[in-house]
């Protein structure tokens, strides 16, 4: 059986499978003692780290626990030799720590450390020591240190300490004294050392002093400097620097939104996006703003820094994407952008409708975070200034740099910024383009459809009003053609009369009405008394499942005439008037995606239907419409053309408008400055 030695081990070595590690911290919340040895190793790398000294971790915890095990050490104490680097951590006792002498204050702590190696000491009181290799002045190959602490009251006064600077009386988190010796001759520190001193609380505003002794012994601190707090650089990568509503409201729309891939192509489309700002009185004044072409009259309030509240300058609204992605790199991963702090920062500016304060915090890469907060705010008002004031007081640091390299990065991000908001400009061009071309098109289809629709709905009047006008005179006892029935066009010169008589001109209105409104009609002739009948009686058509189809088209197809008759849908039902002079069949057409789908009913008749269409490929579909006449055949399938072009341009529309919804939505979770719009979201789902 493991021991707890043995077991955290693997726990902070993360070699725990799923089940050993929920019973390990299952164990870590009922035992504090297991709990005190888990911390207090975390706390050593966690110095370590932050000191920045290399090393591997997992080696370090190993040969801590075997070393423990080895001279029945407390919990806090371990040494770890990895390669040319060593932790050292002295609690009780050990090798490095020196014998005292029984009579010498109880407070001195004595080590003896390799001056060529990292080590990590700390004291019995807590206080971490981190030591780079060759932080001192001499080259010794060993150093003594001599280390006093005293962090708590009782032990502040017990060494007659003072906590006065010039007089004043101050508040202390803590004093430690540190001299080093080599042969009993002081070294000096050419390389600085991180301290950590315990706290139950952090006071944001403690600063550190240095004390000067003078002859009677007292002690007046003086030269106090912020303590800045170390930060800890992440892969830039791994870090979020979307505005705050960005992936919250993709994961509303429920969309991909754990896939970085897709949110960054999202977030980076929008750069230069076009859209005019809302006008916020708690955060604007006036100011004039372009965005290529177009001019924005906007209020930007005097929250902003003076420089954005120039009027004369032209500048882009808010936070570029482009601007974001060309810091989100790697180049920056040893910077301040690579780090927490930066990310909550940026945060908050994505909502300050102006990128003047990002900007100021690239400019000055190589300062501490709290310098360029204080500057900010300096230039701020409201609750901007609040709140950057916030962030100064928390003094978090800088991530140095080398000299030059604020220069370069400077300039990476201006060339990249500016070749990703040119690209992102080229294909907002290209879909303007597409899109312009798409209706250009669709433009001319439906012009070219409005004439053949036109012609064939004429030429089908003509002739079904021919054929109706020729039957109704024989009913009344009179012979005619469609040539002698149906008068020409009068000639470009001729006479005008006046009839006062009655005659077959009569007939002739009755059957173009029936005609026209395909409605029945009985006609008694004056003269003879015989009777002219025309019969239209209607039919119906119901598709099976008609919701799960695109589109569907019903075709009438008469016996007399060279093309076809689309039926009207109402609702669910198709529904047409037949001629009982006509004899016709009925073909239904559907298209779901690429599919299409036929059925055909011969001889149909004045009474209800139920279609069951079936599957039919492009080439069986064209084969089947063969069956009638060429110049049936070849009116249906130009029909059909333009119907399905038709349908498929609806769709790109349909999908362009829900596209455009739901960027308008995305825009507003990137761009606080836009105006809301509650209640899209569900459109776009």
């Amino acid at each position: 059986m493991e021991n707890r030695s043995q077991l955290i081990e693997r726990y902070l070595l993360k070699e725990m499978d799923a089940a050993e590690k929920a019973a390990f911290e299952k164990d870590l919340s009922t035992d504090s003692s297991l709990r005190q040895e888990l911390q207090a190793q975390k706390e050593v790398v966690l110095a370590a780290e932050r000191a920045g000294l290399k090393a591997e971790f997992g080696s370090a915890i190993r040969k801590t626990i075997r070393y423990r095990k080895s001279i029945g050490w407390g919990i806090a104490g371990f040494i770890a030799i990895i390669g040319l680097i060593i932790f050292i951590i002295l609690v009780n006792r050990g090798d490095h720590r020196e014998k005292t002498d029984q009579t010498e204050d109880a407070t001195v702590e004595r080590f003896r450390i390799k001056s060529t190696t990292d080590t990590i000491i700390e004291t019995r009181e807590g206080a971490i020591f981190a030591i780079p290799a060759g932080a001192f002045d001499t080259d010794a190959e060993e150093v003594a240190l001599e280390i006093r602490t005293a962090l708590k009251p009782e032990q502040i006064i017990r060494q007659g300490l003072s906590t006065t600077s010039n007089g004043e009386l101050l508040q202390t988190a803590g004093m430690f004294y540190l001299n080093v010796k080599e042969k009993n001759k002081s070294v000096g520190i050419v390389k600085n050392i991180s301290v950590n001193i315990p706290a139950v609380e952090l006071n944001p505003k403690m600063q550190v002093f240095d004390g000067m002794m003078d002859d009677s012994g007292n002690i007046n601190w003086i030269d106090p400097k912020p303590i800045e707090k170390k930060l800890r650089t992440y892969d830039i990568r791994s870090l979020d620097f979307y505005p705050p509503g960005f992936i919250p409201t993709l994961k509303s729309l429920q969309k991909n939104y754990r896939d970085k891939r897709y949110t960054d192509s999202l977030y980076y489309s929008f750069s230069n996006y076009r859209q005019s700002p809302l006008v916020s009185t708690d955060i604007m004044t006036e100011r004039t703003f372009r965005d290529n072409s177009i001019r924005f009259a906007q209020a930007i309030h005097d929250s902003l820094p003076p420089a954005a509240r120039d009027t004369s300058i032209m500048y882009q609204f808010e936070i570029d994407p482009s601007r974001i992605r060309a810091i989100w790199d790697t180049r920056f991963n040893n910077t301040f952008i690579a780090t927490k702090e930066f990310e909550e920062r940026l945060r908050f500016m994505h909502g300050l409708c102006t990128e003047d304060f990002l900007d100021i915090y690239l400019e000055r890469l190589n300062q501490p975070l709290y310098e360029i907060d204080a500057y900010c705010a300096s230039i701020s008002k409201g609750s901007t200034k609040n709140m950057f004031e916030h962030f100064a007081e928390r003094k978090d640091g800088r991530v140095p740099i080398a000299s030059g390299v604020q220069d370069k990065l400077s300039a990476y991000v201006q060339g990249k910024y500016k070749s990703y908001k040119e690209a992102a400009e080229s294909t907002w061009q290209k879909y303007q383009s597409e899109l312009r071309e798409l209706s250009t098109v669709a433009e001319t289809e439906r012009r070219e459809q409005m004439q053949r629709e036109f012609l064939r709905t004429n030429e089908n009047f003509e002739k079904e009003y021919c054929i109706n006008l020729t039957e109704a005179y024989r009913q009344i006892g009179i012979v005619r053609s469609c040539d002698d029935t149906i008068p020409p066009p009068p000639p470009a010169t001729y006479y005008e009369i006046e009839i006062n008589t009655t005659g077959w001109k009569n007939l002739d209105v009755y059957v173009f009405d029936a005609t026209l409104n395909r409605q029945s009609m009985e006609y008694v002739d004056p003269e003879s008394g015989k009777t002219a009948r025309l019969t239209y009686a209607e039919t119906k058509v119901q598709v099976e499942n008609i919701e799960q189809y695109d589109r569907v088209l019903v075709y009438l197809v008469p016996d007399s005439l060279n093309s076809f008759q689309r039926m009207k849908r109402e609702g669910l039902v198709f529904k047409e008037n037949l001629n009982s002079l006509f004899t016709y069949d009925a073909v239904a057409v559907a298209y779901k995606g690429q599919q299409s789908y036929y059925f055909r009913q011969k001889g149909v008749k004045s009474q209800e239907y139920t279609f069951r269409l079936a599957p039919i490929s492009e080439t069986e579909l064209k084969g089947q419409l063969n069956s009638f006449s060429k110049e049936k055949a070849w009116s249906i399938t130009e029909d059909l053309r333009y119907q399905v072009f038709e349908q498929q341009y609806m769709m790109k529309q349909l999908e362009h408008q829900k596209s455009e919804r739901f960027r308008e939505i995305i825009a507003r979770s990137i761009f606080n400055c836009l105006e809301s719009d509650r209640g899209m979201i569900e459109s776009v789902r």
